[in-house]
């Protein structure tokens, strides 16, 4: 008898929780920074993450950019056969905006002290969950995406990173490196982390 889509929905996200309950277990040198005592701001890059992602879906759909309707038979298709495809995006859009995406969830997630390959993790778990669960509705996932997002976005979120780091230390304005977060800020919209504290709204920690 065939699975629904519903419930094989179902099964991936379970498997997403498991994998993050499994990523929070491992030891702290193949998460975090090293030589430090830290506690992971999961909560931050996560609320980050999905208020980019449902603001990015939503203008793409509104001013019709890709030129596809929003359909659940996309999305059926994304879960029925979930191998991902070559699209006809164009070179901008592939190799400048996804990295920049790329970039953004793996700064945040450097931010929260996931350590370089826990935000390379991070970037990549928010690429696929895009790919899937969101951007599937109006297209198939495609290789690109999920893999150049991450694969350079690492590279340009890593170089923002020191680049802020720098930037905060010599009290610099870091609006150019992080604009969107530095809008964020100005609007006192509550998801920043300051210093070992996190605000209550938003803020989770795993002490290790």
């Amino acid at each position: 008898m065939a699975v629904s889509p519903a419930k094989q929905l179902s099964g991936m996200l379970r498997s997403l929780r498991q994998a993050a309950r499994i990523a929070l277990c491992l030891p702290p040198f193949l998460l975090l920074q090293p030589g430090r005592a830290v506690a992971i701001d999961v909560a931050t890059p996560v609320s980050y993450t999905a208020l980019l992602m449902a603001v990015e879906f939503a203008a793409i759909n509104i001013l019709d950019l890709n030129h596809r309707s929003i359909s659940y038979d996309n999305f059926e298709r994304a879960i029925n056969d979930p191998s991902p495809r070559e699209d006809d995006d164009s070179d901008f859009i592939n190799y400048v905006l996804h990295p920049l995406m790329g970039s953004e969830t793996y700064l945040r997630a450097r931010e929260g002290d996931f350590g370089i390959p826990g935000s390379i993790g991070f970037s990549l778990a928010a690429s696929v969950t895009w790919e899937y669960a969101v951007e599937s509705w109006t297209e198939h996932p495609s290789t690109k995406d999920i893999f150049v997002t991450t694969g350079v976005g690492w590279l340009i979120g890593e170089l923002r990173y020191q680049l802020k780091q720098y930037a905060i230390d010599n009290d610099l304005s870091y609006v150019l490196v992080d604009p969107i977060w530095a809008a964020l800020e100005y609007f006192d919209v509550s998801i920043t982390k300051r210093g070992s504290e996190v605000t209550t709204l938003f803020g989770v920690t795993f002490p290790l």
